[in-house]
């Protein structure tokens, strides 16, 4: 697997490890979560169809994101690995009880971008992201519903100018797990489109395996991917 695979999920793991300040509103029910849950690594293969099912494909393409929460199921941190080696990690911080930034750190541990957090209000919450030499990057809004993210729009931004829009949607299922994601740009035109399949769940209902699609019509997986759930 190409480290871009880990990168293009980023932002969307992002918006949706949000707290807000009430506490039954905590990142493991945004996230669809059961239980209280210490750490995920969510382990990414090459799908192939062996046997009538879908399982592990070439090893060498194998790459990993850890997710980590506090006992009381506030967002930690992301850390993205590709063939074993880290090559970014997220770090929020927080004041009040209140996430109000996450900094993000290529391999050698330098800043790449921080992400200012302003949550308007339990649906909308805004960002701003600003490279290493303080320019902003983008400026983002993400949308919830019923606790759930469902989608957001991002505009971009090079040398202090505006280079594109675009809008992202969410269809979940009644567990709050994500089976598809959408964006367009600014003109309604469709830049990627991401379909997901859960085939297996653990004993707290959590999923622990699934498949990913790049289009609607595609009947080969992107990728296979296995969690290893610990909890507290």
């Amino acid at each position: 697997m190409k480290s871009k695979i880990s990168i293009q999920s980023s932002f969307l793991l992002l918006l949706t490890f949000i707290t807000i300040s009430c506490s039954k509103n905590n990142d493991w029910v945004r996230n669809g979560l059961h239980g209280k849950i210490k750490s995920i690594n969510e382990k990414y293969y090459a799908a192939e169809n062996k046997f009538g099912a879908w399982t592990y494909g070439d090893s060498s393409s194998y790459g990993l994101i850890h997710s980590s929460f506090t006992n009381k199921g506030v967002y930690s941190g992301n850390e993205y690995y590709d063939k074993g080696r880290l090559f970014t990690k997220y770090i929020p911080k927080y004041k009040d009880g209140k996430l109000i930034e996450v900094c993000q750190y290529d391999q050698d541990g330098k800043l790449i971008v921080k992400t200012k957090m302003n949550q308007i209000s339990a649906e909308v919450l805004e960002t701003i992201s600003f490279d290493q030499n303080g320019r902003i990057k983008s400026k983002s809004k993400a949308c919830y519903k019923n606790n759930i993210f469902i989608g957001g729009e991002d505009a971009f931004f090079e040398n202090g100018k505006l280079t594109g829009k675009r809008i992202g949607k969410t269809v979940n299922d009644s567990n709050g797990n994500i089976q598809s994601y959408l964006v367009v740009d600014e003109k309604g035109k469709e830049v990627s489109y991401k379909r997901f399949e859960y085939l297996e769940f653990d004993k707290m209902k959590n999923w622990i395996k699934s498949v990913t699609f790049s289009s609607r019509d595609s009947k080969k997986p992107d990728n296979l991917i296995i969690r290893e759930i610990e909890y507290y």
